[in-house]
């Protein structure tokens, strides 16, 4: 199997949502849109926002508990377009959003990826003075 092979496994792998317990929180990753025929970059961002909120409200929480977000993208020159539908779905919050870009991403594939992070606030640790 060439790496593109093992890449394009990859990516399909990725596009069942599933959820991963992290200390603190959890991880929802491999949400796209249900349907990606016809869809533009845009429209793929809003439908699989749309999925991210059903996911979370499973998991009894929101779009405003999301801290991070990393967008999985395969078309980067479109991806400008998903600015509205970002400031519709986190009006009142800004997460952290980290983008990657798949170059050579086929065309079959989703144009964009999500995996949205939840962790919860921690007590912050009590500061203490170490001299070295």
């Amino acid at each position: 199997m060439t790496q593109k092979q093992q890449a394009d496994r990859a990516l399909v792998k990725q596009h069942t949502p599933h959820l991963k317990h992290i200390t603190g929180g959890f991880v929802l990753s491999g949400i796209t849109a249900p349907h990606i025929k016809g869809l533009d970059m845009a429209e793929q961002c809003r439908a699989a926002l749309e999925q991210g909120v059903e996911l979370l409200a499973q998991q009894g929480h929101a779009l405003h508990d999301v801290t991070h977000i990393l967008c999985t993208v395969a078309d980067a020159e479109n991806f400008p377009s998903c600015f509205p539908v970002f400031r519709q779905f986190f009006p009142s919050i800004s997460p952290i959003m980290t983008l990657m870009w798949l170059k050579d991403a086929p065309s079959s594939q989703p144009k964009i990826i999500f995996e949205l992070v939840v962790q919860e606030e921690v007590a912050e640790a009590q500061e203490e003075d170490y001299a070295f």
